[in-house]
């Protein structure tokens, strides 16, 4: 088994042997300071400065701002190139003669007040949204239980309305025969999540706790969001280096590449500071920024190199889509569904891979592993404790992806009826009824839209940091089921009394 590290002065973070298995709790706690896999990190770290050094070439030369320099390739070759997104004309107003009728909406002018009112929706927006958040993590933390059953039933309610409603429109077929056949199934399904929520509360309650107590961890995720968006600046100036098609292929693997290992450093912190919790209840100076400078340090090359197997898995699909759109340009069925095919399967490898991660990951982040060794542990957990986990990830998925859902809808149309009362109260005078009215509930579905997908993003991002923290919990509470019971005492009489059976838990 590996062994758990956290921030200590560098003269405490020393080797203990640990040999005995019936060595005392606190001799397991702790790991000397190991840098794994660092030809891993190393190599990320060179394609970080090639990419770099290509984009502050092209701004250096001016290529980036010259569109004639952009996908060569496409502007030479006729069948690309007369796709309208290739045609210079459309870069430039020469020879063109308006249309003698008056467009539409032509009273829809933008001024200062549309300007203030548009950002001050955006900010009542962003807040609102990150309010209602924690607002539904705090009543996990309360009533965790609770919670997750409500949502649950919550979420069955919402697919069988779907059901019905395709069923009114479409009327009777063969799927639908079929997902007939199929309710008992999803009835024996539903029964299994409502009972083993009883456990899943637990992990949860636990979990959110770790994430209010420290809330540093979310301008953590933050900065890594934002860190990742800077590196697609880069990369997009980067990709004007390339002259030939081939060339797009490798950038395309490092973005790829990149994206996976700055969200997995993310998700290895907020695993690192949930497994200080556990390990340590009584605390530690900076947990966050322990976690952080450990996962950014000794354990970088672990990092990069499980991102690295999931890069290549995704940059092959992209390989395999690309030749799919080939083949439907040739009209070519038999390779569309090969490249079909082969699509699919990388999509499954693709997901039980990031899966598997998820809990790699958390080995890493509690006791310093290299990836290999995470692996293997992780394997051993799954064969142990693999459903287990299954259930659980998918019962806490669904009740995060209701709220998510129940926000998003709530915040977008209270957002687009606001906007649509106020601008077609106090804007575009000049407009005639009709106009105003078109124009008023534009607005207000852009506006809608809008607020939907950034609630919908600021739920990702906080639940995304609840995920980590409950992947964590759980590997902790399957492995050390000794530092359970000796630093959480009332945690593990809870699961204990779950597995002793269902009447006993009621008090979760």
């Amino acid at each position: 088994r590996g062994l758990f590290f956290f921030d200590l002065p560098h003269t405490a973070m020393l080797p203990v042997p640990t040999t005995d298995p019936d060595a005392p709790v606190k001799v397991r706690l702790f790991k000397g300071a190991v840098y794994q896999d660092v030809w891993a990190a190393v190599l990320f770290l060179v394609h970080m400065t090639v990419v770099l050094s290509a984009a502050l070439y092209t701004l250096g030369t001016g290529r980036v701002w010259d569109s004639t320099t952009w996908f060569p390739w496409a502007q030479s070759d006729p069948s690309l190139s007369s796709h309208p997104s290739f045609q210079p004309p459309l870069l430039s107003t020469e020879g063109f003669s308006p249309s003698p009728s008056p467009m539409p909406l032509a009273c829809v002018t933008w001024e200062q007040p549309q300007y203030v009112a548009a950002g001050v929706t955006g900010g009542v927006v962003l807040t609102t949204g990150l309010a209602v958040a924690m607002g539904w993590m705090l009543l996990a933390a309360q009533q965790p239980l609770h919670f997750l059953r409500a949502l649950l039933a919550g979420y069955v309610c919402l697919v069988l309305t779907a059901f019905l409603v395709t069923v009114l429109a479409t009327g009777f077929s063969l799927p639908t025969l079929l997902i007939l056949l199929c309710i008992p199934l999803y009835f024996w399904w539903w029964r299994l999540l409502w009972q083993r929520a009883e456990f899943s509360a637990v992990v949860l309650k636990r979990a959110c706790a770790t994430v209010q107590d420290h809330k540093t961890v979310g301008g953590m995720a933050l900065s890594m969001v934002l860190i990742s968006a800077l590196y697609k600046v880069v990369w997009v100036c980067a990709l004007n280096v390339a002259t030939q098609q081939w060339h797009v292929y490798p950038l395309v693997f490092c973005l790829l590449w990149a994206e996976l290992v700055f969200r997995n450093i993310a998700h290895t912190t907020v695993c690192g500071v949930a497994a200080t919790d556990f390990f340590v209840p009584e605390g530690v100076p900076n947990p966050v920024w322990g976690a952080f400078c450990r996962t950014c340090t000794y354990s970088l090359g672990s990092i990069c190199f499980g991102s690295v197997i999931l890069a290549v898995v995704q940059f092959v699909r992209v390989i395999a889509n690309s030749l799919k759109n080939e083949a439907a340009r040739k009209k070519n069925p038999v390779l569309m569904l090969i490249a079909c095919c082969i699509e699919f399967f990388l999509s499954c490898v693709e997901a039980m891979i990031e899966y598997f991660n998820r809990y790699a990951f958390v080995q890493v982040a509690m006791y310093g592993k290299g990836f290999i060794q995470a692996a293997k542990d992780t394997w051993s957990l799954v064969k142990t404790a693999g459903v287990d986990a299954v259930i659980n990830d998918l019962i806490i998925s669904k009740a995060t992806g209701m709220c998510t859902f129940l926000s998003a809808v709530f915040i977008g149309l209270m957002t687009g009826l606001v906007s649509f009362g106020v601008a077609h109260g106090n804007w575009w005078t000049a407009c005639d009824e009709h106009d105003l009215l078109v124009a008023s509930l534009i607005y207000a579905s852009i506006a809608g839209l809008v607020a939907f997908i950034i609630t919908a993003l600021i739920h990702g991002l906080v639940f995304g940091i609840l995920d980590s923290a409950v992947v964590a919990f759980f590997v902790c509470f399957v492995e050390e089921p000794e530092v359970l019971a000796l630093k959480h005492p009332e945690l593990s009489a809870q699961i204990n009394a779950y597995i002793a059976g269902p009447s006993q838990s009621d008090s979760v």
